[in-house]
């Protein structure tokens, strides 16, 4: 038996076969025969859908029809073609079954029809799908584009209401009648609908065009046009769309859209016909904002394109992606609309316009995203370069003693002198004394001179290297004044631009933080001392400050090298002077920090106890500090004349942590400023800036600095200063 297929039936054939074999297997096998489907597909609910089978007798003896059977109700023989002498098949009659589908609701079915016979029992498959809706609204536009992008009728003009349309759309497998169907939006008038013409028929997956009006040019398929607008013209910013038989009063198929009606292009079902209702414009393919009687293009697949898997160094290979369109089109997607991704970064790096260069030896896998869709993934090899030569680098020739230090090796290969980091070459020192090969780099073990030599194959690199000691900036093994007024110039931040070298020689005491303690340090090394005091700052009864006329008197203790003082900005344009010492300063936020340092034909430090700072006018100057060749720092207070006193008395408690309650006295009423100074004379935070009267106060500190953040544990001095004296206590922080 063979089952052959036809529009709308299924065809049954028994081959010729002699009658003693016949006979043989009707005797002893006598069993039922599995053939085709018959699909009926979607059919309306509550309608009913003949579609035939063709059965014919192709053996040589009559055929007996003894019993049919169909197992689904909803499946049914709408005649008897079996009844009578209708049940007789004679040799080579063939006769067509009618068979009926009557689906009650929306719901895929299945079922069997058996025909037994005298000679054996066949067996159909029976399906169909119930649906409320066979012809569908598919698409439609109700608010056209501005310009000619919105004619969607193909008539060179656009129009609001004429270029609107309704695309309808049979997603059956049977050709249905819609002559006398109506269209309209809601609200219409009976006179406001089009109304089909007779013998209108929409075939299986045909699509009809309903445009409110115009002339229209260059559209698939079949198109009606209405008279000006669809029914009352259909609304942007949300309407409903019925296709109506008004003899039954039935609505065959409606859809309802809201404001995403209003974005210049059509609403379209995806899948075709079944699916739900999104942008024309959203789906990835040929970025058209409607396509009326025509399948939406879209895309269902990436294909990657390269001409090559594999690039030379420094070379640059084109990359690309074709889409795969629904209807079967490949076309090239435009680099910009890609996505691109790649397993490792910086071994092929895209440049632009689908140029990729190789950057570094290696295998990377890419593939491309369009839009969601993903293509394949390609792997490429960026091929190892040709080296002309081996370059060595350490970033600088002098070295700092103690340090370790990063070898940086480059292989330069033949395409435009490009240079890339490699591994796998050999270090080698000539003076294993000065300097040692670590991991990674090289450490600096003690002062002098060596050569750093690195080998990869048949290629040699070599660089001389100095390894010098902190404060010795200019590499001349010497610490000399050139060292001290270079980091002053650091200190200050002025003079020639500092490098990375000179900022970390002049660190003499390695804390991150350049400043009066580092230039003590290169002074004692001037002087043979290699150690860099960590003293405290101290207060000294036999020093202080004094004022007089435009300035102050300055007693001072014995080998004072450097005075620091705070100015409130403006005040250096006073032409601040003083006849023993040069004056610098530095802009620290809205501060500014001066230096005073002896002169050069005074020597180092300072013969005199006491030097005098005068300026065109008064000035105010405050935080003045001494600083000794021994490393000691000492606050200058000022001296007053009278009984007037201010004193901090107690900061409880003290050990800190978190906060302490500092209490302090005042003798009469003034200005006064209270701020936390750490160990180095670094402004931490002002507790109080202003006039205050007479009596004890008290005042909390929270432990946090001038920006909030909690100050790290160690000793801070709390600095009580007036308008003639000062006071200082010492405070110790424990986290």
């Amino acid at each position: 038996m063979q089952c052959l297929h036809g529009k709308g039936q299924t065809m049954v054939r028994l081959f010729p076969f002699s009658l003693f074999i016949v006979l043989i297997c009707v005797a002893i096998f006598h069993t039922n025969v599995f053939a085709d489907t018959l699909d009926f597909g979607r059919v309306k609910m509550n309608s009913l859908q003949i579609d035939t089978l063709l059965f014919k007798n192709e053996d040589m003896v009559k055929m007996m029809i003894s019993k049919t059977t169909i197992t689904d109700t909803a499946f049914s023989l709408p005649s008897h073609p079996f009844s009578g002498a209708l049940s007789q098949l004679e040799p080579g009659e063939e006769r067509y079954i009618p068979v009926a589908f009557a689906p009650k609701d929306s719901n895929w079915v299945s079922g069997d029809i058996i025909i037994e016979t005298n000679v054996k029992a066949f067996h159909w498959s029976l399906t169909g799908e119930g649906v409320q809706e066979v012809i569908v609204i598919n698409e439609i536009l109700a608010d056209p584009a501005s310009g000619s992008a919105g004619d969607a009728n193909g008539d060179g003009v656009r129009n609001s209401n004429e270029d609107e349309f309704v695309e309808l759309l049979n997603t059956g497998k049977y050709p249905l009648e819609i002559s006398g169907w109506q269209i309209f939006d809601a609200g219409a008038s009976k006179t406001n609908r089009l109304t089909f013409p007779p013998d209108t028929w929409i075939g299986p997956k045909e699509r009809v065009v309903v445009f409110g009006g115009g002339t229209p040019e260059g559209i698939s398929g079949r198109y009606f046009v209405d008279d000006g607008r669809i029914g009352g013209g259909l609304r942007n910013a949300g309407d409903e769309i019925l296709l109506f038989d008004p003899i039954k009063e039935d609505t065959l198929a409606y859809m309802a859209y809201g404001a995403e009606g209003n974005k210049n292009t059509s609403l379209v079902r995806w899948p075709e016909g079944t699916g739900a209702w999104h942008l024309h414009t959203e789906f990835p393919g040929l970025d058209d904002l409607f396509s009326p009687g025509i399948a939406r293009t879209v895309v269902v697949e990436i294909e990657m394109v390269t001409p090559d898997t594999s690039v030379a160094f420094g070379d640059s290979l084109h990359l690309s992606a074709m889409k795969l369109l629904s209807d079967g089109v490949m076309e090239l997607a435009l680099d910009e609309d890609l996505n691109w991704h790649t397993s490792i970064e910086n071994i092929l790096v895209r440049e632009n316009n689908g140029v990729w260069v190789g950057k570094q030896p290696g295998v990377v896998q890419l593939y491309s995203d369009f839009r969601g869709f993903l293509s394949d993934t390609i792997s490429v090899r960026v091929l190892e370069p040709k080296m002309v030569r081996l370059d060595v680098s350490m970033g600088d020739s002098l070295l700092l003693i103690g340090n370790t230090y990063d070898i940086l090796v480059a292989g330069v290969i033949s395409e435009d002198e490009k240079t890339i980091l490699t591994d796998g070459y050999l270090v080698s020192v000539s003076d294993s004394s000065i300097i040692r090969v670590v991991d990674g780099g090289i450490e600096a073990l003690s002062l002098g001179n060596s050569d750093v030599t690195v080998t990869l194959d048949d290629f040699v690199a070599r660089v001389t290297v100095q390894v010098v000691a902190y404060g010795d900036l200019n590499g001349d093994a010497e610490h000399t004044l050139w060292d001290a007024i270079r980091i002053i110039h650091l200190i200050l931040d002025i003079g020639p631009q500092a490098n990375a070298f000179e900022l970390q020689a002049a660190d003499l005491t390695q804390d991150g933080v350049l400043d009066i303690r580092d230039l003590i340090g290169v002074i004692q090394l001037m002087f043979g001392d290699e150690q860099v005091s960590q003293k405290l700052a101290k207060s000294d009864q036999s020093i202080g400050l004094r004022r007089i006329t435009s300035g102050v008197s300055l007693d001072i203790p014995p080998q004072t090298i450097a005075i620091t003082f705070k100015m409130k900005n403006g005040y250096q344009n006073k032409q601040i002077e003083t006849s023993s010492g040069a004056i610098f300063f530095e802009q620290r936020d809205i501060d500014v920090e001066g230096i005073i340092l002896p002169n050069q034909k005074i020597g180092l430090v300072w013969q005199s106890q006491t030097i005098q700072v005068v300026g065109e006018s008064e000035f105010d100057a405050f935080d003045w500090m001494a600083w000794t060749l021994d490393g000691d720092g000492y606050l200058l207070m000022p001296q007053g004349e009278g009984g007037e006193s201010l004193d901090i008395l107690s900061a409880s408690p003290n050990p800190i942590n978190p906060s302490t309650t500092i209490n302090y006295s005042v003798s009469v009423p003034q200005e006064i400023t209270l701020r936390i100074y750490s160990v180095t004379g670094q402004w931490v935070y002002e507790l109080f800036h202003g006039y205050t009267q007479d009596g004890l106060h008290k005042i909390v500190w929270n432990g946090h600095d001038a920006w909030g953040r909690s100050v790290a544990s160690g000793l801070y001095f709390v600095h009580l200063k007036g308008e003639w004296r000062a006071s200082t206590l010492k405070m110790v922080v424990l986290r």
